[in-house]
């Protein structure tokens, strides 16, 4: 399982490179399911309160 608060497109800072990117890519999404949650983030929404106590 891999997640990320990072659409695709914003994914080649943390790579590097698109063609290492596109590699990757290619490799994780063959043979699986992607869930795009939108939604607010609860670990977010938890640090924040706990900062604000």
């Amino acid at each position: 399982m891999v997640a990320s608060n990072r659409s695709f497109d914003k994914w080649t800072k943390t790579c590097g490179s698109e063609r290492r990117m596109g590699a990757l890519l290619d490799r994780l999404t063959h043979h699986v399911g992607i869930l795009d949650m939108n939604g607010e983030s609860y670990r977010l929404a938890n640090s924040t309160a706990r900062k604000q106590r």
